[in-house]
Parts: C-alpha cells; sequence; structure tokens
C-alpha cells in the first residue's frame, strides 16, 4: 500500500484505552486503529506514536508530545536531523 514512497509522514494517534473511556466501542476502536495503522503504511518513511492517555485532541492532551515530536520531525524533513531509526513502526508514549 506504500503510495506516498519515502515522503515523511509522522501519525499522532489517541489512546486507544482513553477511546473506550469516552464511551466508543470495541469494534470502533479497532476500526479506528486499523485506519491509523493504514496511514503509517502510507509511506515507507513514516512512524506513528499513540499518544498514551490522550483523547482526540491530542495537542491538549499531550502537548508534551506534540512539541517534542513535531519540531523533530520538521528538522528530520529539512535534514537538519537525522531521520529516526525508528521508520514503520508504531510506539506507545
Amino acid at each position: 500500500m506504500t503510495v506516498l514512497n519515502d515522503l515523511p509522514v509522522l501519525v499522532l494517534s489517541s489512546d486507544p484505552a482513553k477511546q473506550m473511556a469516552d464511551h466508543m466501542s470495541r469494534v470502533e476502536v479497532d476500526a479506528w486503529g486499523r485506519m491509523q495503522e493504514n496511514l503509517r503504511r502510507l509511506s515507507t518513511h513514516s512512524r506513528r506514536i499513540i499518544a498514551k492517555g490522550s483523547g482526540h485532541n491530542i495537542q491538549l492532551d499531550r502537548p508534551d508530545l506534540v512539541d517534542r515530536e513535531v519540531p523533530l520531525f520538521i528538522d528530520q524533513v529539512r535534514g537538519t536531523q537525522p531521520p529516526p531509526g525508528t521508520y514503520g513502526t508504531t510506539t506507545t508514549e
């Protein structure tokens, strides 16, 4: 499914446990997770980070994660930081 080739992609996802607490069904949470993984698979230079404890508004629930990862991602795209060794992965932070 790699349609973006090696275009850098960073996917920040909400926490499935938080989604369940916010009254999403297991079926909805699982479907959402699959869709987020599909986004990650669009490029060979992608990463997905599940923002632990975060709902839909990651920038409000986990500004520390956004403040750290987005500038780093921009610097990696610009070539002023080395690329992560974690392309193609999904991590929870």
